[in-house]
């Protein structure tokens, strides 16, 4: 019988069993290099688009805390990537947004910092001329029309639309089509004045034009705008209105002496709409040796370029129509002092020469009758001894007074 070996079996277990062992002991994986990516702060310009690129070990997600910077991608896998992020063109400070990069299942964070940088509105008005910068508009008689340049970064248009919220200055013709320009746009705007509406306006003489963002109506740039234009005299010439002939029908001049003058010439500016003007003359006579109230301080004519014959056509008139605007001659006749009704003789003393429009004469005319009608529209008669030129008239008036 062999003899069991206690030892040599124990010592053959231990060994099989480690065998065993080792055999079903699990390897523990290697570590991942994550190399997790550098990114550095930026600072961008509105409207650009900034590009990253980094590696990724995993998966990875990426968030902006500011919407107006958007990234092309919010996810992507392990490896080479890259993001475009588009940053908003906006008229607004400058701003940080916190952009956070998110790598594999132990969620690694890595974050950097676009900054927009701020955007201002650049608007400016300069001469086409000289290229100065422009604050204020001026018409005057030299500059009825006045050209500038206008350039801004954004998208404006010239507020002059019928339903404009702003006052046009109604004494400027408006621009139709309106002016308007894109960014980066060097645009020639032009204005002149309304010459139709001007007349209108001559105590009106300053204003505002106004220049709209399109994107942004709130957002408005002014521009003042005036005129130097004065009202014109109705009635003008370089003596005035009131003349004053000498014995040997001249007028006496601006500084009060006699002249060699056998006329005076004058303009008349017609007013408004009106364009018909007709003359009504009256006479003032006084008798020098009568006192007898049937003799009427004032005497009618029939007509102011063909008067009858009757001794006392001392003063003519001539007009020329050209444009809307008179030129008018008076030019004195040769008999200042004449024979009137006898027994008595009369003086022409001082003639009334109203050029009226249509509206103030009406249906009257120049004639005996229309000019006797018309006297109460001109003068106050409640003394006939007296009578006054009514204020309303006095600017249709040229008054020539005799030196007697």
């Amino acid at each position: 019988m062999k003899k069991f070996n206690l030892f040599a079996a124990a010592v053959a277990v231990s060994v099989l069993g480690g065998a065993a062992v080792s055999c079903n002991k699990t390897e523990t994986p290697a570590p991942v290099e994550k190399n997790l990516p550098e990114l550095k702060d930026v600072t961008v310009t509105p409207g650009s688009t900034e590009t990253i690129t980094f590696y990724a070990y995993g998966a990875w997600t990426v968030e902006v805390d500011k919407t107006w910077c958007t990234p092309d991608k919010t996810s992507g896998e392990k490896g080479d990537n890259t993001i475009n992020f588009e940053v908003a063109d906006a008229f607004e400070a400058a701003e940080t947004a916190k952009v956070t990069l998110t790598i594999g299942e132990d969620k690694d964070v890595v974050t950097f910092n676009i900054t927009r940088s701020a955007k201002e509105r650049e608007f400016a008005v300069t001469s086409s001329t000289d290229g100065s910068s422009v604050a204020e508009l001026v018409f005057g008689e030299d500059a009825k029309s006045v050209e500038i340049k206008v350039k801004a970064n954004f998208w404006w248009q010239l507020d002059a639309a019928d339903d404009c919220n702003a006052q046009w200055p109604l004494w400027l013709s408006k621009p139709s089509p309106r002016f308007e320009g894109k960014a980066s746009d060097i645009v020639t705007v032009t204005l002149t004045v309304d010459e139709e509406q001007l007349p209108n306006f001559y105590d009106s003489k300053e204003g505002v034009i106004w220049f709209n963002d399109v994107e942004n109506p709130a957002v408005k740039y002014s521009i003042n705008v005036k005129h130097t234009f004065e009202k014109p005299e109705f009635l003008s010439s370089d003596r005035g209105t009131s003349l004053k002939v000498s014995k040997d029908l001249c007028f006496y001049g601006a500084d009060g002496k006699a002249s060699t003058d056998k006329s005076v010439s004058f303009k008349l500016t017609p007013e408004g709409s009106e364009v018909l003007y007709v003359p009504f003359m009256y006479y003032q006579i006084y008798y020098p040796s009568c006192t007898d109230p049937k003799y009427p301080f004032l005497k009618t004519l029939a007509t102011l370029r063909d008067l009858p014959n009757d001794g006392v056509r001392w003063i003519d008139m001539q007009t020329v129509t050209k444009d809307k605007e008179y030129k008018l001659e008076i030019i004195p006749g040769s008999a200042p002092l004449a024979s009137g009704n006898p027994p008595f003789n009369f003086v022409t003393s001082k003639v009334y020469i109203f050029m009226v429009p249509a509206s103030v004469y009406g249906t009257y005319q120049p004639n005996a009758s229309g000019t006797g009608q018309m006297q109460g529209k001109f003068f106050d008669l409640s003394n006939s001894a007296e009578p006054v030129v009514l204020e309303s008239m006095q600017k249709y008036l040229i008054e020539v007074t005799l030196d007697l």
